[in-house]
């Protein structure tokens, strides 16, 4: 864990000068990060030895701060710590950085020539400095607009760059002169050149900072523009770029306040899905598609559905999803990452192994691995097993109490007839499974997530991209389950279970409308209400859609009070930060995190989309 009030700060600007660790940051802009962080962490060593203490200090603190990672994305936090340890400490961040370290870094990022390693000193002097000097501000911005803006520098860190440049225009409008008007028209110009010379989403790419600030004078020339692009695409049997035109061209008709043209827009992304479907053999692919083209149809503004024949869409859909549920069956596989036999001794090091040196995407699916779906039956037979080989549950009742001390749960003696102990056995079953769950948490996916978020600078828009494209979750709610999924990765599972726990209650309702599952009840007084996940976890359709198994593990984790019980205890406001920073804490943020991915991944096979994530280690 990283604390600098540990460390002398009496390092001074002649220190740094002396030291030698500017010449290493200005040697080579093509030098990538963790070659920079290895020279300077080399030379903090040479200087240490030599006992040049502030010069190691000076140097040390250039570390530091090129060790954190810019989330533009992120408003509030922009710059998070490069490592976050399973303790909950990180290493350096902004808060750790002092006001002598600040007034250093001040004065030393002009002999900085690298632009984007000049710019990320100059954001954290303007972060950090108590005046808020705009003439640092002013210095990050123009750095971080001279990445050039194409392919290449784009996912080389391009993207994060502009970003937080066009933010920091936004947030000091007034002070920083006509730089939001430039970097509006960069990105623009941008996206114009790349709908000349690009057959695939890159025109999208130069929009993307702009659509997350939600700002853009040229609304409707980007939105024509896309449409122009979408059609084109179309032409070109280029379906899956045609459908990304057509969704961000939706987005900007609703800009440029519009919202005939914006309908028209989801409608024809909806009609490129279902055409999609209809051109594979397989039913599984076809119900995937299908699905997705129904989110679609249900988007477009009701004000349009009879101009655009939306309900006919609809029910023609939803025949074509019901034949093809019926091709699927038999076709169904399990779909598994090759992982050996390992000796428990050694299961840290290899759930560690199983992600390391793989793309973001190639970890992600590992990380999904390194845990299965319980075995509601194999659970039952081991607690059966307990109930057979100790005699003091045959003779008293088992008390269960919450965390508070509450009782909330009291069962009778067994009995020895598996009818009357089906609830005791259950609840037996139950508990193994967390305890299952807590070992897998510390064993496998803690240091796991460690290791990803070490090697994987995974950003907010990553996850959106997922949550956005899973077919299990509701387009209104992607934004949401995105944040939910993405606290969770920087290990924040009081946040990631706050958000995900009722998001995840409302994709369970939402499966069971769309299997004709009424999910609301009425009392006497006639107030209809929707019933919680507790009780839509009973309905039998929802074995038929997730299985057994899976809505086992959604009961003991999230609605059980034998279990960690958290969508109930998160509801009533009884979980605490404790409770929730917890190894079952963290298995329930992956027990969701696979659900949602899973069906993500699978969706986004058949075809070739070569830009479906917002980085390039996704691909």
């Amino acid at each position: 864990m990283t604390d600098t009030n540990t460390l002398p700060t009496d390092a001074t600007l002649q220190d740094a000068l002396n030291s030698g660790a500017l010449a290493i940051i200005n040697a080579s802009e093509e030098q990538d990060l963790y070659q920079l962080l290895a020279a300077l962490n080399a030379l903090v060593a040479e200087k240490t030895a030599a006992g040049a203490t502030g010069q190691a200090q000076a140097t040390q603190l250039l570390m530091w701060c090129y060790s954190m990672r810019l989330d533009a994305g992120n408003k509030t936090e922009p710059f998070q710590p490069g490592h976050r340890m399973a303790d909950g400490g990180t290493t350096a961040k902004p808060d750790h950085l002092t006001p002598a370290q600040v007034q250093l870094l001040a004065g030393l990022y002009g002999d900085v020539k690298p632009p984007a390693r000049r710019a990320r000193l100059a954001d954290l002097v303007g972060l950090k400095i108590r005046q808020r000097r705009l003439d640092h501000v002013v210095a990050a911005i123009d750095a971080y607009m001279a990445t050039p803006l194409d392919r290449d520098h784009w996912f080389d860190g391009g993207e994060h760059y502009w970003h937080r440049a066009l933010r920091l225009a936004i947030s000091f409008h007034s002070g920083v002169g006509e730089r939001f008007e430039t970097i509006e028209h960069a990105l623009f110009a941008a996206f114009e050149r790349a709908c000349e010379t690009s057959e695939g989403t890159e025109p999208l790419w130069y929009l993307r900072p702009l659509q997350a600030e939600d700002v853009g004078t040229h609304a409707g020339a980007i939105a024509n523009r896309l449409q122009q692009l979408a059609d084109g695409r179309m032409d070109k049997g280029a379906g899956d770029a045609a459908e990304y035109a057509y969704q961000s061209a939706a987005y900007w008709f609703g800009r440029a306040k519009n919202p005939e043209r914006s309908a028209a827009m989801l409608h024809a992304r909806a009609v490129v899905t279902e055409r999609k479907a209809d051109s594979f053999d397989r039913g599984i692919l076809r119900q995937n598609f299908y699905t997705d083209a129904l989110r679609y149809f249900r988007e477009v503004d009701g004000r349009f559905h009879v101009a655009l024949s939306v309900r006919d869409a609809i029910e023609r859909v939803q025949l074509k999803l019901d034949e093809a549920g019926r091709m699927a069956i038999g076709e169904m596989q399990t779909i598994k990452t090759p992982v050996p036999a390992v000796d428990v001794a050694d299961l840290v090091e290899d759930a560690i192994a199983q992600v390391r040196g793989k793309s973001a995407l190639g970890a992600l699916l590992a990380f999904m691995e390194l845990d299965h779906w319980p075995s509601r039956a194999a659970y039952l037979a081991q607690a059966r097993d307990g109930a057979k080989v100790g005699i003091f549950a045959s003779l008293v009742s088992s008390t269960y109490l919450a965390g508070d001390g509450r009782q909330v749960k009291q069962v009778a003696p067994l009995t020895g007839d598996d009818q009357r102990d089906a609830e005791a056995i259950e609840l037996k079953a139950m508990q193994y499974y967390v305890q299952t769950a807590q070992f897998t948490a510390q064993t496998a996916l803690s240091p796991a997530l460690s290791e990803i978020y070490m090697q994987h600078a995974l950003s907010l828009a990553d996850f959106q991209v997922i949550a956005h494209d899973c077919p299990t979750v509701p387009l209104s709610h992607a934004r949401a389950v995105a944040q939910g999924l993405y606290a969770g990765y920087q290990r924040d599972f009081v946040t990631a279970l706050h958000i995900l726990l009722p998001q995840f209650e409302n994709i369970v309702r939402a499966l069971l409308k769309a299997a004709g599952v009424l999910t609301t009840r009425t009392d006497d007084s006639g107030i209809t209400m929707e019933v919680g996940l507790s009780a839509l976890v009973k309905e039998p359709k929802l074995v038929e859609i997730l299985g057994a198994d899976v809505v086992f593990g959604i009961s003991t984790l999230m609605c059980t009070q034998v279990g960690p019980n958290f969508r109930n205890d998160i509801a009533h406001g009884l979980a605490t930060s404790a409770d929730c920073n917890t190894l079952v804490g963290l298995y329930t943020w992956w027990f969701i995190f696979r659900l949602v991915f899973i069906q993500w991944h699978l969706a986004s096979q058949p075809t070739d989309r070569p830009d479906v994530s917002t980085r390039d280690s996704f691909s």
